[in-house]
């Protein structure tokens, strides 16, 4: 996300989505080109299932359409604001040499960091004390710091509340993991 405020800072919106559809591009030629496809895959003995049955089947297992309710709700409000951030940060009080876009892509960064340290900590955390209660808390925790950051006046505060809500979303992505 760094990478990508500064391409738009440097390049334009327009130019910044050229450059990420070329390494798009050379992404998916070295993958036709330079990746192997597997030996044939060992199938499980038996009739095949149908499409339909792989894609449903699942929504019948216990519990699983509430996390997928969840996921799907949490992913939305993260992202919903995340697609705000350039806007927000536009009119913020912010140094000279930090552009809004510049300020989005560390903000979205921090907050990667900080739940990528927070994982190794509540994936056990959950699996010795269960989901519910992490899960609630962290919800709870990313709710209020997603509210105070809509009042805070500088970036650097408000980057460093991205930096909490990093370890809150850890929180949540390990209990519906």
């Amino acid at each position: 996300p760094v990478i990508g405020g500064v391409a738009v800072g440097s390049l334009g919106f327009r130019g910044s989505f050229v450059l990420g559809g070329l390494l798009l591009l050379v992404g998916g030629l070295m993958a036709i080109f330079w990746v192997d496809e597997p030996p044939g895959l060992a199938r499980r003995p038996g009739p095949p299932e149908s499409i339909r049955a792989r894609t449903f089947g699942p929504l019948a297992w216990p519990g699983f359409r509430q996390v997928l309710v969840l996921h799907i709700g949490t992913q939305f409000v993260f992202s919903a604001s995340v697609n705000l951030l350039p806007l927000y940060l536009q009119d913020m009080s912010r140094p000279p040499w930090l552009s809004a876009e510049l300020a989005a892509g560390l903000s979205i960064t921090l907050t990667a960091i900080t739940a990528a340290f927070g994982m190794p900590f509540f994936g056990p955390w959950t699996d010795r004390r269960g989901p519910r209660g992490l899960l609630l808390v962290s919800l709870l925790g990313s709710g209020m710091v997603l509210a105070v950051q809509a009042l805070v006046p500088t970036v650097g505060l408000f980057l460093a509340l991205r930096a909490v809500l990093g370890v809150w979303l850890a929180g949540i992505t390990a209990t519906l993991a």
